[in-house]
C-alpha cells in the first residue's frame, strides 16, 4: 500500500522510521530510526536468540501498522528507539 493510503487509514508513514517487530506474537514494540532499530535487535541477538527483527514501514503488515497507530493515539507514550 501507498504511503497516501496509509495516511488514509492513520498510519504516520516516515520513510526512515524503523519499527521493531514480535515476530512470534505479531505486533510492534517500538519505533524510531531504522538504524538505530538494526542496532538494538543486533546487540540483543547477540547475546541471544530473540523473536523480534526491525522492518521498514513497508515490510510492516498493514494490520500491525494500524494497530500500533491505535496503540499510540490511545496510550501517548511508547517506546522509541534511539
Amino acid at each position: 500500500m501507498s504511503a497516501q493510503g496509509l495516511a488514509a487509514f492513520g498510519v504516520d508513514v516516515d520513510s526512515d522510521r524503523g519499527y521493531l517487530v514480535d515476530t512470534e506474537r505479531g505486533f510492534i514494540v517500538a519505533e524510531g530510526a531504522l538504524p538505530a532499530v538494526r542496532a538494538k535487535v543486533q546487540e540483543w541477538t547477540a547475546l541471544f536468540p530473540v523473536p523480534y527483527r526491525a522492518m521498514s514501514y513497508d515490510e510492516v503488515d498493514l494490520g500491525m501498522l494500524q494497530e500500533w497507530g491505535r496503540f499510540r493515539a490511545r496510550e501517548g507514550a511508547h517506546w522509541v528507539i534511539r
